[in-house]
């Protein structure tokens, strides 16, 4: 009866790995090759004429986007570093409560930096205007390199973290005892094992910021980058040829950094002494200068990103009059008459999506854990295209790919479902493998020596492993799917809006007051969306 079982497990195991597999051709492959072959075709015929134009009508918005990448870079590396070695150093309250913020800034909607950025330091800005008496000029690439870096600073620093927590203390304590300083242990040991980290998250951010077209958008000004190039000529001119090929361009520099990306993160696990989790702080004394300049920057970070989520609120619920800010109802009372179709099919997308990536990346890595033979590195390279290219490109692509018979996907809520689903399936995975790995395969064996069968290693000995994991994918998706833009921004149709685009369109317009009660919203739900589902992980 076990062998029966384990036979009709191993096919039905088989038969959802094909489908998984013939889903990412579908809707990973096709898409990225639609793309290409729409670049270099104009009206059914080969030609590279449009690349041609790029390169000599768009140059200086390359140029642009390229200095904007490695600035925001820098300046981002730089900030994500002091604030991972500030929270490191810290005692359990003060490294509580600065954890918490960047996680709230983490899951924020992507445009809360650009409008928070504009009311308080625009040209009628609370700090700049009201406090200093100043009227400044907030549109520029100035702009847009610094909210770029606040924005990118969370995600680098819960990375540097889990590197950091994973040092062993031995090495540092070792140093102290000879009478090592804590500058000495800081520049001589631990930035020394950041060191691939620190280029990890440079290439990450260099990415993320050419691939930005909101920041530049919003607060951007005259100061054009190639990404809101495309956001305009898409939106504006509807030029699917251009597009196409100023996104393969765009497409470039993402792949040659994410290989490069591929080829560091390997070696942080050479700089990795101890694979288990070490909470204790970092004891490190007499910093001399290099205290005074993480203290700085970390507090200083810090409060900008509360006065960022403050003003979200406060500007929610108080507006100017003669000169004062009074008290008000109005927005609250205008937001009841909001049409909240688009907030309750956010929030039905992103626990769709949650579900489906789940599951698609839980059977994926539990297939190819057991089976050598499903280990094709083919396969991990088509799994992880949606997170090498630009989410204008994924997003495009689907436009050319599904726009007509036999599958016609345009205008419908499934293409939008589908494409955050493969968008964030790279992540997911890396998820659940990154669990698996705390499973030894000798309890498998076990289970089966008792008698079990795959089902019982799935059911007794997998499943209350990756307990944990459950909870934070289906967060992480659930977040993700929330505050997603640049894939989905083309997909969407005016009878299936979403909450995030209501927020852009706001902002776009002028009406901040709006921006704001819908941030305030989406920032609550996404908070305790994640609060329930922890709750519900401690439930037997």
């Amino acid at each position: 009866m076990t062998k029966l079982r384990n036979n009709i497990i191993k096919k039905v195991e088989l038969s959802l790995f094909l489908i998984i597999v013939l889903s990412l051709v579908i809707f990973v492959l096709y898409p990225f090759i639609c793309m290409i072959i729409k670049s270099v075709h104009i009206n059914g015929v080969f030609n590279l004429s449009n690349y041609k134009l790029i390169f000599q009508k768009y140059n200086q918005n390359i140029i642009n986007s390229l200095y904007v990448g490695i600035m925001t870079a820098i300046l981002c590396a730089f900030l994500s570093v002091a604030i991972t070695i500030f929270i490191s150093i810290q005692n359990s309250v003060i490294r509580t409560i600065s954890t918490l913020i960047i996680l709230i800034a983490l899951v924020s909607p992507p445009f809360v930096s650009s409008l928070s950025y504009i009311i308080l330091y625009g040209r009628r800005g609370m700090i700049t205007y009201d406090l200093l008496k100043l009227s400044l000029n907030p549109y520029n690439e100035y702009g847009i390199i610094l909210m770029q870096a606040i924005s990118f600073v969370p995600l680098n620093v819960i990375y540097l973290l889990s590197i950091v927590d994973r040092i062993d203390r031995s090495i540092i304590n070792s140093a102290i005892d000879v009478g090592a300083s804590g500058k000495r242990v800081l520049r001589d040991i631990i930035l020394p094992m950041l060191k691939s980290g620190i280029l990890v998250i440079l290439i990450l951010t260099f990415v993320r910021s050419i691939c930005d077209f909101a920041t530049p958008t919003i607060v951007g000004g005259r100061y054009s980058t190639f990404s809101s190039e495309i956001y305009l000529q898409i939106i504006g001119f509807s030029d699917l040829e251009k597009t196409a090929a100023m996104n393969v361009i765009l497409m470039i520099p993402s792949i040659i950094m994410f290989f490069i990306y591929l080829h560091n993160i390997k070696k942080i696990d050479s700089k990795i002494i101890s694979r288990t989790i070490n909470t204790e702080r970092l004891k490190l004394k007499k910093l001399g200068i290099d205290k005074i300049i993480l203290y700085t920057f970390s507090i200083g970070y810090l409060i900008i990103v509360f006065l960022q989520y403050f003003v979200i609120f406060f500007y929610s619920v108080f507006k100017k009059s003669y000169g004062k800010y009074v008290f008000t109802t109005e927005y609250i009372n205008r937001f009841f008459n909001y049409d909240f179709t688009s907030l309750v099919r956010s929030i039905i997308y992103a626990i769709i999506v949650s579900i489906i990536c789940q599951m698609m990346a839980l059977i994926l890595t539990y297939i190819r854990r057991n089976n050598k033979s499903f280990k094709i590195d083919l396969l991990n390279l088509i799994i992880m295209i949606p997170f090498m290219i630009p989410g204008t490109y994924f997003g495009i692509s689907y436009i050319l790919a599904f726009n007509k018979a036999p599958l016609k996907l345009t205008n419908t809520a499934a293409i939008v479902i589908l494409n955050i689903v493969f968008k964030q399936l790279p992540i997911t995975t890396k998820m659940f493998e990154g669990a698996f790995l705390q499973i030894p395969k000798e309890l498998d064996n076990s289970c089966l020596d008792l008698g079990g069968s795959n089902y019982n290693i799935i059911l007794d000995c997998i499943i209350p492993k990756i307990k944990s994991t459950f909870t934070s994918v289906f967060i992480y998706n659930f977040n993700s799917a929330m505050t997603t833009a640049g894939s989905i921004l083309f997909l969407i149709s005016p009878g299936r809006k979403l909450a995030i685009f209501d927020l852009f369109d706001s902002i776009y317009i002028g009406e901040y007051h709006e921006a704001c009660i819908l941030s305030a919203m989406i920032i609550i739900i996404v908070v305790l969306i994640s609060a329930i589902t922890k709750v519900l992980e401690k439930i037997k």
